[in-house]
């Protein structure tokens, strides 16, 4: 799971630095406290679902071969698995 997490948080680090001064001119301190929370919240839930995923369907192909075990499954979305 915390690899999950880890590989979720790399684009929030990078931009950080430019939504704080957005983000503390326009909602304040409060906004940046509640905003933080609800994105880790947010985050952990995804790497939840990820880890599920991970548990049903093993596989080297990560999210590539996780995706195309879901689309083969469903009727409407045969043809784009095939593709992949």
């Amino acid at each position: 799971m915390y690899l999950g997490l880890a590989f979720s948080n790399i684009g929030i680090l990078a931009n950080s630095s430019a939504t704080f001064q957005t983000v503390l001119s326009r909602g304040g301190p409060i906004t940046v406290l509640l905003g933080w929370n609800t994105v880790a919240i947010l985050m952990t839930c995804i790497a939840l679902n990820f880890a599920e995923l991970c548990s049903i369907y093993p596989a080297g192909g990560g999210l590539r071969m996780w995706n195309y075990e879901m689309l083969r499954r469903h009727p409407r979305t045969e043809n784009k698995a095939k593709a992949m």
